[in-house]
């Protein structure tokens, strides 16, 4: 399996270096997580209404996902956050959580976030939907 991350010079650099503008994938299984909220292994909400808590319980979500199929956040190739009632200086507070929750395998993919009125259920702040390439 590969995966070339690409930031052609005819496109900015990607904002804050927390993606990559292009993502060139070659391997033989498609990987499509659900969209995680942060909700724990019993099913209990973690964090309500904490942005950070809520968003390393999600990203921890994702990253015992792809661990279940034998993969590593260096797998995943594109993910969209949606986030109720977005503002700019969420930004860090949830790639922050993704960074402690992945170290060195923080993905870095195509990547989505979108400011949203609700998620499905009261208390959701924040939902990540991912999709890896693995061999």
């Amino acid at each position: 399996m590969s995966i070339e991350r690409i930031n052609p010079d005819s496109l900015a650099p990607p904002i804050m270096d927390l993606y990559a503008q292009v993502l060139v994938c070659t391997g033989s299984r498609q990987v499509r997580i659900a969209g995680q909220v942060a909700v724990d292994a019993d099913g209990k909400l973690v964090g309500e209404g904490d942005y950070a808590v809520q968003a390393r319980q999600t990203w921890l979500n994702i990253k015992n996902a792809i661990e279940a199929v034998g993969g590593t956040g260096r797998d995943i190739v594109r993910y969209s956050i949606n986030v109720v009632d977005h503002r700019p200086e969420l930004v860090p507070v949830i790639y922050q959580a993704a960074r402690d929750i992945f170290g060195d395998d923080f993905p870095k993919a195509a990547s989505t976030l979108l400011g949203v009125q609700s998620l499905a259920l009261p208390g959701w702040l924040i939902e990540i939907e991912a999709e890896a390439i693995l061999d």
